[in-house]
């Protein structure tokens, strides 16, 4: 109603003699600004969070350019015999993600010579980066105009790969240009994986996922998420087609000059998507940390069959010298887990049970799970301790019997909120220490009320 007023007020003003005019002031004295500062107050606000926008970069020189089907590469005059080949393949990386039905990156107005998208052979961060030409104002949500960039000294005898990442980068950008850097890379790393089996451009993105404190989608360019959304594809179906309606619930519509709307960004609509479905967020992050333990000790993938094990830090705990506290180590930030090994020897016996008992710091939610592993590394059973919201408190009784030689326990951070890719740091990082002894019999084991 006020925004029909208003508007009433502006159209009477012009009808008598322009909406500035004298006799028109002179009429209705302030009628003028009175309709604007109507109109102006009816139109909606985005009262949520905020993205900030992204500035438009210049693209880099170049000497040559060579097509092949949706895709140009540019570059030096060197690496003139390198650029068909780069150019067919990314032409075909691209009939894959129209066939996987990712949309499609806005047509360029010509900036690299035509529509197609282009991929530029010059220094990169990372060896691969997507960068904006301009916001499009053509497409009803939120979209860009879009290039990439691949690096050949960075990425050496991989230059295909980085080629291909590039390419899902500048198309995840112009779809996305509200979300942060590092879901642009998991997306396209994880694109890169169903579409050549390797996760990123690079051999050492595959070993990140196993790093200390591994922490899913931070701010900062990295891959660390594309092993999680992988997780989360093989939950829901393994076809990719959850993870593109995740992208798609994501997309927003900035009707105003701010910043972009913020909300829901991609950690909410995978949260809201994975309930609907009948899943829950919380326990896929614990089962892809204890998948992830158990690949860290070199077996493989029980979930994502042919994703190489990789080598990680974990703690070692020697169960000759139970009870066993470890000193509180650094934070781990939200969703990040740290794991350790009580490696049993002879202390595995029929009747026997391991305590473990985690300390966290308050203000989040922490998962506690062992896995007891036999003498081969076989599984034999796993445990988990329900979260608890507001205590930093977990406790795990596990039976571990004579076939049990190793247990493994994965600590997570569950954060009290979902993580926000566009913050340049999230305050619930929390640090935590784990407890360990045994009890040989039920009397022995006075469970989590007999830890301070």
């Amino acid at each position: 109603m006020v925004r029909i007023l208003g508007y009433g007020v502006l159209l009477t003003a012009s009808l008598l003699g322009g909406s500035r005019s004298a006799s028109a002031q002179g009429t209705f004295p302030g009628a003028v600004a009175m309709g604007e500062a109507l109109a102006v107050a009816s139109v909606r606000r985005w009262e949520g969070t905020r993205a900030p926008r992204r500035e438009a970069h210049e693209r880099p020189p170049t000497a040559q350019r060579t097509c092949a089907g949706d895709v140009c590469i540019h570059g030096p005059a060197a690496l003139r015999d390198q650029t068909r080949p780069l150019a067919e393949a990314g032409a075909a990386f691209i009939r894959f993600l129209d066939r996987a039905a990712f949309r499609s990156a806005p047509a360029d107005g010509g900036r690299g010579g035509d529509d197609r998208l282009d991929i530029y052979l010059s220094p990169a961060t990372n060896g691969v980066a997507a960068f904006m030409d301009a916001e499009n104002a053509v497409r009803y949500h939120d979209s860009a105009l879009t290039f990439g960039v691949a690096d050949p000294r960075t990425c050496g005898a991989g230059l295909e790969r980085c080629v291909l990442q590039a390419v899902a980068q500048a198309r995840l950008l112009a779809m996305l240009p509200d979300e942060g850097d590092g879901w642009h890379e998991a997306l396209s790393a994880w694109l890169l994986w169903r579409y050549t089996g390797r996760f990123g451009a690079h051999d050492e993105d595959m070993q990140a996922q196993f790093a200390p404190r591994f922490a899913p989608v931070e701010r900062a360019r990295s891959h660390s998420g594309s092993l999680l959304l992988a997780y989360v594809d093989a939950r829901m179906g393994g076809d990719g087609r959850f993870i593109r309606e995740v992208c798609e619930l994501a997309r927003q519509r900035t009707w105003d000059d701010a910043d972009y709307r913020g909300s829901p960004d991609l950690w909410q609509a995978l949260a809201v998507a994975l309930d609907r479905g009948g899943e829950r967020l919380h326990s896929i992050l614990e089962d892809a940390a204890a998948d992830r333990a158990r690949m860290m000790l070199g077996s493989p993938s029980a979930v994502l069959p042919g994703v190489a094990p990789g080598a990680g830090p974990l703690a070692i705990v020697d169960g000759a010298e139970l009870p066993a506290h470890t000193p509180p180590g650094p934070e781990l930030g939200p969703f990040a887990s740290s794991f350790a090994l009580v490696d049993l020897g002879e202390s595995a016996r029929e009747g026997r049970r391991l305590r473990v008992w985690l300390r966290g710091e308050y203000g989040v939610e922490w998962s506690l799970t062992a896995i007891r592993l036999g003498a081969d590394g076989e599984d034999l059973g796993r445990l988990s301790a329900p979260p608890r919201r507001g205590d930093g408190r977990s406790y795990l009784p596990v039976e571990i019997g004579p076939e049990t030689a190793r247990v493994l326990v994965a600590v997570t951070n569950l954060s009290h909120r979902l993580p926000d890719a566009d913050e340049p740091f999230d305050p619930n990082g929390r640090a935590f220490r784990m407890i360990s002894d045994f009890a040989d019999d039920l009397a022995d084991d006075d469970g989590d009320e007999g830890r301070p």
